[in-house]
């Protein structure tokens, strides 16, 4: 499998232009967790990790930024990044970049600091234990969910109620939570962690205030998100906030040009969004694609990264 995962390396460095892929995670795993089926483990991320090590050339975000304006980027280069601020970047994720010499950019939600959960992380785990067999949620104006499979249940749900307007969306997800009396656990990294990952070398950046859809925001509501989310980093961190990510990223569905506009406007470098592609000299600075490695098998992880060099 090594002489063929070289050959991959081997075509992948001969790709026709100088090319950036950056690999975008978000909550990793110490387990398998039924609520949260094909989702990232530490064994599944590690071995992605150790193959990064073997046959690509691993920057951190900034130098990758800086050899991209230069046209000096290394073949196969990659940036690994995570959304959100999950505390599990914390305590899963940071111990096995610093075995690898890596860097990663996580893009923080401010206002999750110090909290138990986002909202639809919330949602799956009231929906872990909610009792019955049932779930009637029409008052909500949702549906009738038979609890067979709970895991569908809680993605249908979130993907319902991902495009509320924010504040509907913040008390459909309160009444669901309300139904449970789930003893949330605590997922969200705290202030000490975000600055002590700092100070080992990882760069942070922003990700909103609220994590909000940015299209269903007015433009000056949409300014709010995006410039207090870097003014609030910036205090806890006492150093500038350098990149941001779209919530959900999707260009045309959850963000606009005008959206990039404020981020340019608010002293961001770059932006990235999760729109599938590689990056190269001809990208723009604030609409940068990335993509999630979901697949199980370290030979379907090394076909997407080459497939990933060579897309036009």
């Amino acid at each position: 499998m090594s002489t063929l995962f070289k050959l991959i390396s081997l075509l992948a460095g001969c790709a026709r232009r100088e090319k950036l892929i950056v690999l975008t995670y978000h909550r990793i795993f110490h387990e398998l967790d039924e609520m949260y089926p094909g989702e990232v483990d530490i064994v599944k991320f590690t071995w992605q990790m150790e193959l990064l090590k073997c046959y690509f050339n691993v920057l951190s975000l900034a130098d990758a930024m800086a050899h991209l304006k230069a046209g000096t980027l290394p073949p196969k280069a990659v940036c690994i990044s995570f959304d959100d601020g999950y505390q599990s970047c914390y305590t899963e994720v940071l111990p096995v970049l610093q075995n690898f010499d890596f860097s990663a950019c996580f893009f923080i939600v401010s206002s999750t600091l110090e909290q138990q959960a986002m909202w639809n992380d919330s949602i799956v785990e009231a929906i872990r234990v909610i009792p019955g067999e049932v779930l009637d949620l029409q008052c909500l104006g949702l549906d009738v969910y038979p609890l067979d499979n709970r895991a569908e249940v809680a993605k249908s749900i979130v993907a319902s109620v991902k495009y509320l307007p924010f504040l509907e969306r913040n008390e459909v997800c309160q009444e669901i939570v309300g139904l449970s009396a789930v003893s949330m656990p605590s997922l969200m990294l705290t202030k000490e962690q975000v600055i002590e990952m700092k100070k080992v070398g990882m760069e942070i950046g922003g990700h909103t205030v609220n994590h909000p859809i940015l299209k269903n925001l007015t433009l000056s509501d949409a300014e709010l998100e995006i410039r207090d989310n870097k003014l609030d980093l910036e205090q806890i961190l006492d150093t500038p906030v350098r990149f941001f990510a779209y919530p959900n990223g999707r260009l045309g569905e959850d963000f606009d040009l005008e959206h990039a506009i404020i981020v340019e406007g608010c002293g961001y470098e770059a932006a990235l969004t999760t729109d599938w592609g590689c990056i190269d000299k001809n990208s723009n600075l604030w609409q940068l694609p990335r993509f999630t490695p979901w697949d199980n098998s370290p030979l379907g992880f090394m076909l997407r990264m080459l497939a990933g060099y060579w897309i036009r």
